[in-house]
């Protein structure tokens, strides 16, 4: 009874070791099973914040290129066959400063470019560009390469080229000379104070002289280095809202700014589209004059009196003085021939008061002006010309460029599409009395006609792609 009893218990207790062990192995191997699971789910975390993290490098080095890429001008006579090498040296010119390449350049092939390595504090971007031949508009692709450790994403986005304005054109009034403005004169931005903003280049102090009680709504933009280079003197003038001088010298006078580029003029496409001949002979006097297309000859010296309409394209030769009087009305554009063989004194045009120059937009209907409707966004192009604005709401819809300005008494432009004031030579731009100018340069992003602008790139939101694009 007692063996039998022992045997039993023995029995019970080797049992419950067998469950024992069971649920050990059980329990092991849910521990494992759980510490896989856990590792697992750690491994996706870790993979999903780099692949987050590729992301968001693949898209800031996306931001990065299209911003650089806004600044790059080709030259004018880029195609699709020399869009890479020319491309490669305007970007490596832009980014010339970059920091973060390691000390790498740019390196381009027949039909690609790369764009080094650049370190973020989160993982890094690899840039390549590369040219497109499909029959369609000339372009390329750019495709941004993010990383985080071993995970990679990527993002690409086409690219057009477009002839492309030079950032002088973003100044209100831009000069390769000095540029003096006195009295009660007024450069006002009419939607924004910044379009009031006026550049020299002048390489020579003073390049800015400001007085008396000048209004300025812009900042003052002088490519030379150092105080010497701007003047203001007196207490009366406002400069971006403000008479505290050295408010004004600390926050709103910029020296030493890169100098934008002053895009040459071609004149010579304008003569051809002339269809009449103004010269001496011509009847200048009487009412209701209209010209269309005219040219005029060398030496007329024509007064163009109360009341009469020029249409179209306006080619003046050289040498002429020319003077609009009240009431003329110019529905096109004034080009000269390039004077700057001649005397400036010989050349000269003047505006003594309630001209309108609304633009080419304003032509009449006619096979005869549909050339000239094309040559949107200028009113004025006058290189080896000296220019005068005198009396009251001269109207000047769109961009005007000549080798010398004076503005006088109260002369005054305005105008919905007004676009930048240029001089072309390193010549005294003066703005005296009551001179206004109020420029307005909302709906002026098409780069103005006569001007030999730089080709650029603009990017088609619709082509954008995630991953790799076959």
């Amino acid at each position: 009874m007692f063996c039998s009893n022992l045997t039993e218990l023995a029995r019970r207790r080797g049992a419950a070791y067998l469950l024992a062990l069971l649920f050990l192995a059980l329990f092991s191997s849910l521990s494992v099973a759980m510490a896989i699971t856990t590792s697992m789910d750690l491994k996706r975390s870790e993979n999903f914040h780099h692949s987050l993290s590729a992301r968001l490098a693949a898209e800031s080095g996306l931001g990065f290129m299209l911003q650089h890429l806004d600044a790059v001008r080709m030259p004018s006579t880029t195609n699709q066959d020399n869009l890479i090498p020319n491309l490669a040296n305007a970007l490596s010119e832009a980014m010339n400063d970059t920091p973060n390449t390691n000390g790498q350049s740019i390196s381009s092939a027949a039909d690609l470019i790369i764009v080094p390595q650049i370190t973020l504090q989160q993982g890094s971007f690899t840039c390549a560009l590369a040219a497109v031949e499909d029959g369609a508009a000339s372009h390329c692709r750019l495709t941004v390469t993010g990383t985080r450790f071993d995970v990679s994403r990527s993002v690409s986005i086409n690219l057009t080229m477009l002839p492309k304005a030079s950032e002088v054109f973003d100044y209100g009034i831009a000069s390769h000379g000095k540029i003096y403005i006195s009295g009660s004169a007024l450069i006002e931005g009419i939607n924004h104070p910044t379009h009031g903003n006026i550049l020299s280049a002048r390489p020579e102090p003073v390049a800015i002289e400001a007085a008396g009680h000048a209004t300025i709504t812009g900042d003052l933009f002088l490519t030379g280095k150092g105080e010497e280079y701007v003047y203001l003197k007196g207490g009366g003038f406002t400069i971006a809202g403000t008479s505290d001088l050295d408010e004004v010298l600390e926050n709103h006078v910029h020296a030493g700014v890169d100098a934008p580029r002053f895009p040459p003029i071609n004149v010579s496409q304008f003569a051809p589209l002339t269809t009449m001949v103004i010269d001496s002979e011509t009847v200048l006097t009487g009412s209701d004059l209209v010209f269309n297309n005219p040219r005029v000859a060398a030496g007329t010296n024509p007064d163009f009196h109360n009341d009469t309409t020029i249409n179209g394209v306006l080619f003046i030769e050289v040498p002429n003085k020319v003077i609009f009087h009240a009431a003329t009305t110019i529905n096109g554009i004034i080009v000269t021939e390039d004077g700057a063989s001649s005397d400036l004194a010989d050349n000269q045009i003047d505006f003594r008061g309630h001209v309108s120059a609304p633009g080419v937009g304003a032509l009449p209907d006619g096979d005869q002006f549909d050339s000239a409707k094309q040559l949107t966004g200028t009113i004025l192009l006058a290189p080896g010309f000296g220019v005068t604005f005198r009396g009251s709401t001269n109207t000047v819809n769109g961009v005007i460029a000549a080798d010398q300005f004076s503005f006088r008494g109260a002369s005054t432009i305005t105008g919905k599409m007004t676009g930048s004031i240029i001089g072309l030579k390193d010549l005294e731009m003066t703005l005296q009395g009551d001179s206004t100018i109020r420029i307005n340069r909302d709906g002026t992003s098409s780069p103005p006609a006569g001007f030999i602008h730089g080709i650029g790139l603009v990017a088609d939101p619709e082509s954008y792609v995630e991953g790799v694009q076959n």
